[in-house]
């Protein structure tokens, strides 16, 4: 239905930055949201999707209107 796939990011560590920059390789995905409890992870990830809004609490970015794939990025260990 939609142009463009909305994407919102929780975990902005390397992983989640990492994973999210495949996703972006595509010309249908737009990041919208990005989401860590380290505020300068956020910060970083802003940086790098201008236009995005940042949260520290993912509830807040799952309320979010036209989020409409999750990527979730959790340490390896």
């Amino acid at each position: 239905a939609n142009d463009r796939i909305g994407i919102g990011l929780i975990g902005a560590g390397g992983r989640g930055m990492y994973v999210l920059s495949n996703f972006k390789k595509s010309p249908e995905i737009e990041v919208r949201a990005v989401c860590d409890v380290f505020g300068d992870r956020t910060d970083k990830a802003l940086t790098e999707n201008p236009g995005a809004k940042g949260y520290n609490d993912h509830r807040k970015l799952l309320d979010q209107k036209g989020i409409d794939l999750v990527l979730i990025g959790t340490p390896d260990h």
